[in-house]
């Protein structure tokens, strides 16, 4: 077993925020995977509808880098999200080899009725950040990152984990 108190201090600290964020996203994650799954949802597919939720039809490749997946993965969410009529992909007019996503009626309808449960997931996690110092250090640390560069877009937020300095 890993002793973190015999690594170095920059080390121990890069790797207890990892357990750390690791112990923040499954508390979020238990939480909000049972609700999705009653309604046949993963938390990607949710993640999209509510990307997509403003109402403006976006690009595949747009969805990809806001939710730090792979276009393989975006894919798979995509067909099954439309096989449930909850999106809509069209070709997009300017540029034929792309497409555009949109939220149908029926999509919308489902965000409606997941959102006040959301909302209370919401606000347990917020209450954990106010309560958990490691919940704290986690997203404090993810706010610090958000924006940040990460190669030629821009970083979502995340744990960077470097033996060197950054």
């Amino acid at each position: 077993m890993l002793d973190l108190a015999k690594l170095p201090e920059k080390e121990k600290i890069s790797a207890e925020v990892t357990i750390d964020f690791q112990r923040s996203y499954h508390v979020l994650l238990s939480k909000l995977s049972p609700l999705l799954f009653q309604y046949g949802l993963t938390t990607m597919q949710f993640a999209v509808l509510h990307a997509l939720a403003s109402g403006h039809p976006r690009q595949v490749r747009e969805l990809t880098e806001l939710l730090i997946t792979t276009p393989g993965n975006m894919t798979v969410i995509l067909h099954n999200l439309e096989r449930n009529h909850l999106i809509l992909r069209q070709r997009d007019k300017a540029d034929g080899r792309s497409y555009r996503i949109s939220i149908t009626e029926e999509g919308s309808k489902l965000l409606e009725r997941l959102m006040p449960f959301f909302v209370q997931v919401s606000q347990d996690f917020k209450n954990e950040y106010e309560n958990n110092s490691a919940v704290r250090r986690v997203v404090d640390f993810a706010r610090r990152l958000e924006g940040l560069p990460r190669h030629a877009s821009t970083h979502a937020a995340g744990i960077v984990i470097s033996k060197l300095p950054l």
